[in-house]
C-alpha cells in the first residue's frame, strides 16, 4: 500500500503517535523523519534505503515507549519497514512500560547513583594520569543569530538548569553522580564586541573558542555544561554554548537546544516532566536488561574470535608522550551519488553507515601506516 501525505500535512508530525496510535499515524510520523518527506512510500520499502538513519529510529523509539509501546532499537533496525515495524508495534502496545514519571522517593534527589559504563569510560579518560587524558568528552558549538538579549538568554538558561537534573549533575572522586537540588548556575558571561574592529574582533573570537572548546569543566564542582554570548557588530551575536558528555549523548544534546530555544522564544518550560530522574530510568534499564544478560554475555563470547582487533594507528609519538592533547574534528564530504550508493551497500549489507564505514576507516588508517613504515 502507497499512502500520499501533503507535506503541508506535516506540521504537528512531532505529535503524530501521540494523538492516537494507528497504522496511519506510524507512517505519517516515519514519513516525516524521511529527507523527501513528500515522496511516495510502500509500506514494504526498506526505510534505511529511503533516508531513515540510526537516530531517526532511537527518537521513533523515544516516541513510541512515552505512549506507553515496549519496543526496542534493535527490533526496529532488523526489520526496516512499515509493515514489519506495525506487527512489532501491535502486540507491545499492551505491554508494560512505565509513561508518567514517578514521584520521586524521600532524599532521592541527594542520594548518589552509580555510572553508566560510558559515563565510566569518560570519567576515568578525563583524568590527568591516563593516555591522551586531561581532557574530556566534550562538545562546544558556536551559535550565531541576531540580537539575542543577555538577560532573556540567561533566564532561559536559568530554566533549562532547573528544569533539567543533569545539567546540575555533581561527580564525586569515587566515581558515582547525584544531582543537586540547590545548584544555581552562575551569570552568563557577555563579551562586547560591537565596536571591535576586524583584528581584535577576529583575535577575540579565537581566544574564545580557544579557552572554551578544550577546557575541562569542573565537574566535581558540578560545572557540567556552559553558556556565553558574544554581542558582534551590526547587531549579530555568537553563542557559545559547551557541555560534558558524561550528563548528554547527541540526542540530548538537541533536547536541550531545543529546550533552549523555546525557553528564550516564549518561556516555555521543557516538555519532559521536571521530576523526571536518570537514576530511576538506569534502575528500570537494569531490571529490563536482567533477563537477557545471560544470553548477550553468551553471544559476544561466542562472536570473540571472530571480533577484529583494531587498527594499527599511524603513531607519530607515543600517546604517554603527550601532556596536552588537542583534538581536531577532519571532515570529508561525500559527493550525493556517492553517499547514496554507500546507502544501497548498507542495506544490502543490512549494516548502519557507522557499522559499514568503521571497518573501512580501520583498513584506510592501517594501509597509511603501513605505507609510513615501508
Amino acid at each position: 500500500m502507497t499512502l500520499d501525505v501533503p507535506v503541508a500535512g506535516m506540521q504537528g508530525h512531532a505529535n503524530a503517535l501521540e494523538c492516537g496510535l494507528s497504522l496511519d499515524a506510524l507512517r505519517l510520523q516515519v514519513r516525516a523523519l524521511l529527507p523527501e518527506p513528500g515522496r511516495a512510500l510502500s509500506d514494504d520499502d526498506n526505510l534505511i534505503e529511503s533516508g531513515l538513519d540510526s537516530l531517526h529510529v532511537m527518537r521513533l523509539v523515544a516516541c513510541l515507549r512515552r505512549i506507553g509501546v515496549a519496543v526496542t532499537f534493535s527490533a526496529l533496525i532488523a526489520r526496516p519497514t512499515l509493515a514489519a515495524w506495525w506487527a512489532l508495534v501491535t502486540p507491545a502496545m499492551n505491554a508494560p512500560v512505565q509513561r508518567e514519571a514517578p514521584e520521586p522517593e524521600p532524599g532521592e534527589a541527594a542520594a548518589s547513583f552509580p555510572l553508566t559504563d560510558v559515563q565510566h569510560a569518560y570519567w576515568i579518560g578525563r583524568r590527568d594520569d591516563q593516555p591522551l587524558g586531561g581532557i574530556g568528552c566534550h562538545a562546544y558549538l558556536e551559535l550565531d543569530g541576531r540580537g539575542v538579549e543577555p538577560r532573556r538568554l540567561e533566564a532561559a538558561w536559568r530554566l533549562l538548569v532547573r528544569h533539567h537534573g543533569m545539567l546540575r549533575a555533581v561527580f564525586d572522586e569515587d566515581g558515582a553522580q547525584r544531582i543537586d537540588a540547590d545548584a544555581v548556575p552562575p551569570m552568563i558571561a557577555v563579551h562586547d564586541l560591537r565596536q571591535a574592529g576586524p583584528d581584535r574582533l577576529a583575535e577575540a573570537l579565537d581566544g574564545i573558542r580557544g579557552r572554551l572548546s578544550h577546557r575541562r569543566l569542573r565537574i566535581e564542582k558540578g560545572e557540567v555544561a556552559g553558556l556565553e554570548l558574544t554581542l558582534l557588530p551590526d547587531g549579530t551575536t555568537r553563542i557559545h554554548f559547551d557541555l560534558d558528555l558524561l550528563v548528554a549523548d547527541v540526542q540530548s544534546l538537541q533536547v536541550i537546544l531545543r529546550d533552549l530555544a523555546a525557553a528564550y522564544a516564549r518561556g516555555a518550560e521543557p516538555p519532559v516532566a521536571s521530576n523526571w530522574s536518570f537514576a530511576r530510568t538506569l534502575t528500570r534499564e537494569e531490571k529490563r536488561k536482567a533477563a537477557t544478560r545471560d544470553a548477550d554475555r553468551a553471544y559476544w563470547h561466542a562472536r570473540l574470535a571472530d571480533v577484529a582487533g583494531g587498527p594499527a594507528l599511524p603513531l607519530a609519538r607515543l600517546p604517554e608522550e603527550m601532556k596536552q592533547p588537542r583534538f581536531h574534528r577532519r571532515i570529508h564530504r561525500l559527493a550525493p551519488p556517492a553517499w547514496n550508493e554507500l546507502r544501497r551497500l548498507e542495506c544490502i549489507a543490512g549494516n548502519h553507515l557507522s557499522c559499514l564505514q568503521s571497518p573501512h576507516v580501520g583498513a584506510v588508517v592501517s594501509r597509511i601506516f603501513a605505507g609510513l613504515a615501508a
